[in-house]
């Protein structure tokens, strides 16, 4: 049985595309075209430290390997909030899902080659959800002051060190960063 053609029924063969129709098309296959080429860059990256990966010898713990997926779960969902917070803040409202959406799709364009694409993308789902770019620009150089001074925070506190350390960092960030935001947005 051959496979069905779905592109026809989608788009007719005869029928001409609207300019609307052309450009979400266009940006539909922009947008798989970096998705590809992310995951291309990582699995040759895990290619080429591949002998690496081999030759370490490893130990799961399960529950220590929980904590950590719980702590960067919180992580996550605590800097999306951030991100929502600060964009309240700058008189743009945005749902959380809204939110969370453009934050964590423009956190995955960190693994593309080249430092700007996070902020572009970040600044383009802004303003996809109404928030102009200047505001997306300061929005997240505030973001990144309160990150920032969390971790100053963080590294102040008392703590051991190595495995203790790896561990709990991210968790006491995320403590930092609630309490910084906390103060900073008291009503």
């Amino acid at each position: 049985m051959p496979w069905p053609n779905v592109w026809n029924r989608v788009c007719p063969v005869n029928t001409p595309l609207s300019p609307r129709a052309r450009r979400r098309a266009t940006w539909v296959l922009f947008q798989a075209a970096v998705i590809i080429i992310a995951l291309g860059y990582i699995a040759w990256g895990l290619y080429r430290g591949w002998g690496q990966l081999r030759q370490h010898s490893w130990t799961l713990r399960p529950g220590l390997a929980l904590l950590s997926l719980a702590a960067a779960i919180g992580w996550f969902l605590c800097r999306a909030w951030l991100w929502q917070r600060i964009l309240i803040s700058l008189g743009f409202p945005l749902p959380y899902r809204r939110a969370y959406r453009g934050w964590i799709l423009s956190e995955l364009a960190r693994f593309l080659p080249g430092k700007i694409w996070y902020a572009v993308s970040r600044t383009y789902y802004a303003e996809r959800d109404g928030v102009p770019p200047p505001v997306a620009l300061t929005g997240m150089a505030v973001e990144l002051a309160v990150v920032t001074l969390a971790a100053l925070l963080a590294g102040a506190l008392p703590g051991g060190v190595g495995v203790v350390v790896a561990l709990a960092s991210r968790l006491w960030i995320t403590l930092a960063e609630l309490l910084c935001v906390a103060a900073a947005w008291r009503r």
